[in-house]
């Protein structure tokens, strides 16, 4: 933070342009960002998502997520299996605690429920240049997953052994690459 503040050269770690620093970093501070604000709910001091508390580093995750596809595409997860990952690790601590004042409870999720959900305005824009000369990826980021999705079914079917569950993820597919319109065809 203080780095960023005296030595600012872009909204990068080491500048305008991302860098191994950036790549090395950002899947720690992600992981925090989500996981810290449920061990410590009351403390935005603890959380590298705080405006309040890290504005230059806040303008960083605000600068991957507008012009990294992979950041904002793969690394940047998904507060429910970050908080999954955090459960089991609690778990394990509070079996191996000695006495009940070790033990920890996690607090509710992030108040910024959905935020690694939100549109990124350029996002279509990146994804066209990044499957440029790909032509096996899909057209959009939906298609991509659609793709994932009915190129990895048999995988999926086999883990999931869930009644239901192959005309639940066809319904999936229809609609990542209809839309709505995906729930009238039939």
């Amino acid at each position: 933070e203080e780095m960023l503040e005296e030595y600012y050269l872009g909204p990068y770690l080491c500048g305008k342009d991302v860098t191994a620093a950036d790549v090395a970093w950002i899947p720690y501070l992600e992981r925090y960002a989500v996981q810290l604000p449920m061990v410590y709910p009351n403390v935005d001091v603890l959380n590298p998502r705080s405006s309040d508390a890290y504005g230059e580093v806040w303008k960083w995750f605000l600068a991957m997520e507008r012009d990294v596809p992979a950041y904002a595409c793969a690394v940047m997860g998904d507060g429910r299996l970050w908080k999954r990952c955090l459960e089991e690790v609690v778990e394990l601590h509070n079996e191996r605690a000695a006495t009940e004042e070790e033990k920890v409870t996690l607090g509710p999720e992030p108040k910024r429920k959905g935020w690694w959900m939100k549109n990124n305005p350029k996002g279509l824009e990146l994804w066209k240049e990044y499957a440029e000369g790909r032509p096996w990826l899909g057209g959009t980021p939906e298609w991509e997953v659609a793709l994932f999705l009915i190129r990895n079914r048999e995988e999926i079917m086999k883990e999931c052994g869930v009644d239901g569950a192959d005309e639940a993820l066809r319904e999936v597919v229809q609609r990542l690459l209809y839309g709505d319109a995906g729930a009238t065809l039939s």
